[in-house]
């Protein structure tokens, strides 16, 4: 057995699987946006199994887990996002209890690097539509058209 098919099987165990979209509001934005939370976690009370399974794959983070008084202290190794899906692309061949879970992570971002979504992937999309938009602005400057933002800027 290797170390990822062992990781596997303590991940179906031990692990817990966070592939969600919802709404957050924070302090910066006026407007809440919907967001993904996409995480693999695994906790437990043996500190070295937590620290081995960081060290499979060196992504995420381990350290400990806050627990209530009177409970035997906890380790958790936790990864999100590209990370989460590095991993879940290894244990996926070897996963059965958390298989269709890692599986729509896999899925998620191998749609997001999809050629239709490569051509407005990492913020080209703010691009192409700002270009959009000076176009307009001197296509209206050339007919005579003066928009408020033109007006505000010649005084």
């Amino acid at each position: 057995m290797n170390k990822v098919e062992y990781l596997a099987g303590l991940f179906d165990g031990e692990g817990s699987v966070t592939y969600k979209q919802y709404w957050e509001k924070k302090k910066d934005r006026p407007n809440p946006a919907f967001v993904w939370r996409i995480r693999l976690e695994i906790a437990m009370t043996h500190k070295p199994t937590i620290e081995y399974a960081y060290n499979i794959f060196k992504l995420g983070w381990w350290g400990p887990r806050k627990v209530r008084e009177n409970l035997k202290p906890q380790w958790r190794w936790a990864v999100s996002y590209r990370g989460a899906y590095t991993i879940a692309k290894a244990l996926l061949p070897y996963s059965v209890t958390k298989y269709d879970k890692l599986k729509q992570i896999v899925d998620h971002y191998d749609k997001k690097e999809s050629k239709e979504d490569i051509e407005y992937s990492g913020g080209k999309a703010y691009r192409v539509i700002l270009k959009m938009f000076h176009d307009q602005m001197e296509e209206d400057k050339r007919n005579g058209n003066h928009t408020r933002f033109d007006r505000q800027h010649k005084r």
